[in-house]
């Protein structure tokens, strides 16, 4: 291989992976969530599609429970706690049938043709998990986590950064920098101004209370 074909390897192979980990977006997914359950149950919790079969095999041995315990990728040895929000327990994992990983892998491309005429496996669902978790402010060590990921660089890879999302953090950053305060910020000020104005209040009518008080021992002891 000459260095031509190295480069064109390497830049063919970038740009594999970029659509590989390329999220959904705003309106592809509009189209897909809600519609599929097994779409669902990636987007809502970032499984491989590997884990997913383990998952759904491990939860349905005890229903109970609102975790299973599956083995990793790195490792059969090592084992990786999922957890499950109430909406998964009650709406998507009772649902839920035992395939083989290819049965799920060729249904999500189906779907997602029928419904958005995309071309998606789930390596794109685990992308917008990893992204949507992001711009929702969740650290990348608890999407590593998530995603049972070895080191946060790998991670990284599942996120997308668009041009809104860019402008976003500057806008972010100008904000923190002009101590713009924010909406949330004015109004828990306004409550603790409101509720110091009562205290007050409580106060005078308390000093006023004492003061009538000593007004009237006064004029018993003729002072």
């Amino acid at each position: 291989m000459n260095f031509l074909e190295r480069v064109h390897f390497f830049v063919y192979n970038d740009n594999m992976r970029k659509i590989k980990h390329k999220p959904l977006s705003d309106k592809e997914l509009v189209l897909l969530q809600g519609k599929d359950i097994y779409i669902d149950f990636i987007l809502r919790t970032g499984l491989r599609i590997s884990e997913v079969r383990m998952a759904i095999s491990e939860w349905k041995n005890n229903p109970e429970k609102t975790y299973v315990t599956i083995h990793t990728k790195m490792s059969k040895d090592d084992k990786n706690t999922i957890n499950f929000t109430d909406y998964v327990l009650k709406n998507i994992l009772p649902k839920l049938k035992l395939y083989s990983v290819r049965w799920y892998q060729n249904h999500i491309k189906e779907v997602a043709l029928k419904l958005a005429n995309i071309d998606i496996s789930p390596h794109n669902l685990r992308s917008t998990f990893a992204t949507l978790a992001h711009r929702q402010g969740v650290s990348l060590e608890i999407i590593r986590e998530l995603m049972n990921h070895s080191d946060i660089g790998q991670t990284s890879k599942y996120i997308y950064m668009d041009e809104q999302s860019k402008i976003q953090a500057l806008e972010s950053i100008e904000r923190a920098l002009k101590f713009e305060p924010s909406k949330s910020f004015l109004e828990n000020k306004i409550i603790e101004c409101n509720q110091l104005r009562l205290e007050i209040q409580k106060q005078k009518r308390r000093t006023k209370y004492l003061e009538n008080e000593l007004f009237e021992l006064g004029k018993e002891h003729g002072q």
